[in-house]
């Protein structure tokens, strides 16, 4: 079926009678269950879900409905569809929520299964909550016509989200090419792609420390030592690679860094080191002296190392400007740079008090202009545009 014909992002498909298998049919991408073997050795039932290429990458994993249906988050949009063999029946008590007034058909037991189901889920049965004709309600249409025309299929939804659900109805027509109808919902909601976990980063500077470096050597010999002898290079190497991303992962993690570029790992530890003494600063008088001692030493080392860190950005983008690569001098010379910040302009008198209101910016006279020289008066050059973080218009009195 085409997908972008009926224009539908997801399609939920029944009898399939296939194994589990993912099918790329050009425009969308078919998961299916894995169907079972009858007595006869034929293969019956299985289910699927079409997607469109858009929305593929939004499924994480095909999971058993019975072991799936427990573990629904209220935050969660829940969204259930296929054949569950029993009508809703006509609405009677207004004040059950899972079941709209539109309902049709008779009830069965099947109908008292489904409307538990949906209590203990907190799900809403879709089809029964927009008025729409009978042809577009009923989704079995028997060859027989001497039988009566049920509301067998349904999408059953999350009634938290009850808002997202605009509209549920069948089309009709030879689409599917069986006795049911095709059960269209329109649904208002982005679905999120799912995006593969990321390899941690790796902060290799951190082996230039010798108590850091000790200790990864010691992580990684002790990796090893755990790990099972293989035979061959391949294995063995792949053995110490494994060591080493072990090791990386559990040591050369960067910290998040919340401060400025140029502060180093040394003047890190003197702040955390500061941290702690501000803790127990109060305890004595030495433990005060301690901690402004230490003070001390974290704004000297913060000045040597943005002084250090200007001297050696200057002679990167002097390399970078003697090789004529002025993309990376672009890029170097914006990290010495302020953040730009606009100027906001302010009217005051030249008393320095600003003037709010719109009669006392547009109340002001100003003296006529000499229109034989076209200048105008020097009362008018009072005004002074000061460049600061706010620019101030002095105008003068009247």
């Amino acid at each position: 079926m085409d997908l972008k014909k009926y224009n539908l992002d997801v399609l939920g498909v029944q009898e399939t009678r296939l194994e589990e298998q993912e099918i790329d049919l050009g425009d969308h991408k078919l998961f299916l269950t894995d169907s079972w073997l009858s007595t006869a050795k034929a293969r019956q039932g299985g289910v699927g879900i079409a997607v469109t290429n858009r929305l593929a990458g939004s499924i994480i994993e095909q999971v058993a409905l019975s072991s799936l249906v427990s573990s629904f988050k209220q935050r969660e949009r829940v969204c259930l569809v296929g054949d569950f063999n029993a009508e809703p029946g006509q609405q009677t008590d207004v004040n059950v929520p899972f079941r709209g007034p539109f309902g049709m058909g008779e009830e069965n037991e099947n109908s008292e299964k489904l409307l538990s189901f949906c209590v203990s889920h907190d799900l809403l049965i879709g089809g029964t909550w927009f008025r729409h004709r009978l042809v577009h309600r009923y989704t079995f249409n028997p060859p027989d016509q001497q039988m009566r025309k049920k509301m067998l299929d349904h999408i059953l939804f999350g009634s938290r989200h009850r808002s997202c659900l605009h509209n549920v109805r069948t089309r009709r027509g030879k689409i599917t090419l069986t006795d049911h109808e095709m059960v269209i919902a329109k649904v208002g909601f982005k679905v999120v792609a799912h995006k593969p976990r990321r390899q941690p980063k790796v902060c290799s500077a951190k082996l230039s420390d010798e108590v850091t470096r000790e200790d990864f050597c010691a992580e990684v010999k002790r990796y090893l030592d755990e790990s099972d002898i293989v035979e061959g290079v391949e294995q063995s190497w792949g053995n110490f690679r494994t060591a080493l991303k072990a090791a990386a992962t559990k040591l050369l993690i960067p910290e998040k860094r919340v401060h400025k570029p140029w502060v180093t790992v040394e003047t890190l530890a003197l702040i955390r080191k500061r941290a702690e003494l501000q803790l127990r600063k109060h305890s004595s008088a030495e433990a005060l002296l301690v901690f402004s001692n230490c003070c001390k030493e974290v704004r000297k080392a913060l000045r040597a190392d943005k002084r250090q860190w200007l001297k050696d950005k200057g002679e990167t983008i002097q390399d970078h400007s003697d090789k004529g690569d002025l993309k990376e001098v672009f890029g170097e010379s914006k990290q010495l740079c302020r953040k730009w910040s606009p100027h906001i302009s302010k009217l005051v008198s030249t008393t320095g008090e600003p003037l709010k209101t719109k009669d006392e910016r547009t109340g002001i006279e100003f003296p006529p202009i000499d229109e034989s020289s076209g200048i105008l008066p020097n009362e008018l050059y009072t005004f002074i545009i000061v460049k600061e973080k706010s620019s101030k218009w002095m105008l003068p009195s009247t």
